[in-house]
């Protein structure tokens, strides 16, 4: 198992954090993502038996013609879990967006923050 740090953890980034792997676990304490539609995502993940655990905010934008969208996006694996600490918020602020999208795939939430989409 490798354990990575969202690479803008503890700083505010408006750049989406993309992960393509497998059995890692993802710690997110900072601030990834925007709210405007121009961002897809917050965190996208593809990959088998990954973990993202968020101690702060990921944000993410609605759709603007390239898709489904989600702050959390998991796109096509299995085994992948979600865990939103308590203080956590995951945040799509777009329309036809989710919280958390698990696309082609199922997929875990364990969630003690708060998780908001709008669709």
């Amino acid at each position: 198992m490798t354990t990575k740090t969202i690479t803008h953890a503890g700083t505010t980034s408006s750049a989406q954090y993309n992960y393509t792997g497998s059995g890692a676990t993802l710690i997110n304490a900072g601030i990834v993502g925007n709210l405007t539609t121009v961002q897809q995502h917050g965190v996208y993940l593809t990959g088998n038996n990954n973990t993202l655990v968020n101690f702060g905010s990921v944000l993410g934008g609605g759709y603007y013609g390239g898709g489904p969208t989600g702050a959390v996006f998991v796109d096509n694996g299995t085994g992948d879990v979600v865990i939103n600490q308590a203080g956590g918020v995951i945040k799509s602020g777009g329309t036809d967006s989710t919280g958390t999208n698990f696309y082609n795939t199922p997929g875990s939430v364990i969630n003690a923050g708060l998780i908001s989409g709008v669709v």
